[in-house]
C-alpha cells in the first residue's frame, strides 16, 4: 500500500512538473514559432492556428519595426525582455480600462495612457514614443480593440503565458538578425 502511494505521488508530481514545464516553456516556444516562422506544432489547436494565421504578417511586421526602432534608440533585445518582466496584469488591465472608458484610439492618446499605468525601468518607454505615434495608425488600433474584445482576451489574461511567449517571440527575432547578420558578414 504504502508502495503505491509513493508512486501515485511520483507520478503526479512528474505529471505536474511536466505541465509546469509546457506552460513555462513549450506552449511559449510553440507560439512563437508559429508567429515568427508560421511553423505550427501539431500540439497548436486549429482555432488557435486560425488565429495566428490572421495577424501573423501584421505582427510579424510590427515586431520587425519594433526591433529595429529600439535597436536605433539605444534599447537592447535584452532590456526589451526585462520591461517585459516588470509588466504588471493589474497596469495591463488600468491602461486597457483606460482605453475603453475614455474612447481613447490616437496613438499619442494611447501610448500616453499606456506610460501612465504601465511602469517600466528597464529603459525609458518614451523613446518609442515618436516610433509608436508614426507606425501605429488609428484603424490598427481599432483592429486590435476589436480582436481583444471579440477573443475576450482581457477577461482571460494570462499574463505570465503572454509574456513568455512575447519574450519567445523576441527571442526568435533575435536568432533571426543573428543569422541574416551572418550571412552578411
Amino acid at each position: 500500500m504504502k508502495k503505491i502511494l509513493i508512486i501515485t505521488s511520483l507520478v503526479l508530481v512528474a505529471v505536474l512538473a511536466a505541465a509546469f514545464y509546457a506552460y513555462k516553456k513549450v506552449i511559449p516556444e510553440m507560439t512563437a514559432k508559429a508567429i515568427v516562422k508560421g511553423e505550427y506544432s501539431v500540439f497548436i489547436p486549429k482555432k488557435v492556428e486560425s488565429k495566428i494565421s490572421i495577424v501573423r504578417d501584421t505582427v510579424n511586421r510590427k515586431i520587425d519595426e519594433v526591433v529595429m526602432i529600439a535597436d536605433s534608440e539605444g534599447i537592447t533585445i535584452e532590456q526589451l525582455i526585462a520591461g517585459l518582466e516588470e509588466v504588471d496584469k493589474n497596469e495591463v488591465m488600468a491602461a486597457y480600462r483606460d482605453v475603453k472608458k475614455n474612447n481613447l484610439s490616437a496613438p499619442e492618446e494611447i501610448f500616453d495612457s499606456a506610460y501612465k499605468n504601465i511602469k517600466i525601468e528597464a529603459f525609458d518607454p518614451l523613446l518609442l514614443k515618436p516610433a509608436f505615434v508614426k507606425h501605429i495608425q488609428r484603424d490598427h488600433v481599432d483592429k486590435v480593440m476589436h480582436f481583444v474584445e471579440k477573443n475576450n482576451i482581457m477577461e482571460n489574461l494570462e499574463m505570465n503565458m503572454y509574456r513568455n511567449i512575447a519574450k519567445q517571440v523576441l527571442y526568435e527575432k533575435q536568432d533571426e538578425l543573428r543569422q541574416k547578420v551572418e550571412v552578411i558578414e
